[in-house]
């Protein structure tokens, strides 16, 4: 999920205004808690979804990691579509 989400981070940097984004960072403080929403989103879902299964000792299918990639897929399809 890192090395997605630092993927998807890139890909919008190269398809977008990188100095744009940086001064919306800087001067609006809902892209910077949407941007620490995305990334805590993003590491916390699967591990979530990992030690629920080892709590209650099921054998989670391995498809249900896939919704760690949520908010990666929605970015994603932003991005794209945008462009």
């Amino acid at each position: 999920m890192v090395i997605f989400t630092g993927g998807l981070f890139i890909l919008g940097l190269l398809q977008g205004n990188p100095q744009r984004y940086i001064d919306a960072l800087q001067k609006y403080l809902s892209v910077r808690v949407m941007t620490i929403d995305f990334l805590l989103f993003t590491l916390i879902t699967p591990i979530t979804i990992y030690i629920h299964s080892l709590n209650n000792s099921i054998d989670a299918p391995h498809y249900i990691f896939v919704l760690g990639a949520i908010p990666i897929l929605g970015a994603l399809y932003y991005i794209l579509k945008v462009s």
